[in-house]
């Protein structure tokens, strides 16, 4: 499953209407979208280099797209990293992202 991205006014309504969670590496805004699972992940140039930011967004990423395989659920999400997240393990950020889906419901 091929995740897309969110862009212009889309992104903009999530950023409007959307529901805040706070998680213990991100705050994830999202809202019910109608075209299955649209992801953006946002992450501070004050992270790290390209290659430690890049990382991290592959890493929630592969986690929201193996979370979400059913593709019954339609969302638009955007998750907006923190600092703690560069020094989180993957599993570390899988555990704190899957509370999150749960909450998501």
């Amino acid at each position: 499953m091929k995740l897309e991205s969110l862009r212009g006014k889309d992104l903009a309504r999530v950023f409007k209407k959307g529901t805040e969670i706070q998680g213990r590496f991100f705050k994830l805004i999202y809202y019910r979208g109608e075209r299955g699972l649209r992801l953006t992940v946002v992450v501070k140039k004050k992270i790290g280099k390209a290659v430690v930011r890049n990382k991290l967004k592959r890493r929630v990423k592969e986690v929201f797209r193996k979370s979400f395989l059913n593709g019954r659920r339609s969302f638009d999400i955007i998750v907006l990293l923190n600092e703690k997240s560069s020094e989180a393990t993957f599993n570390e950020l899988r555990d704190d992202i899957l509370k999150c889906i749960e909450r998501m419901k």
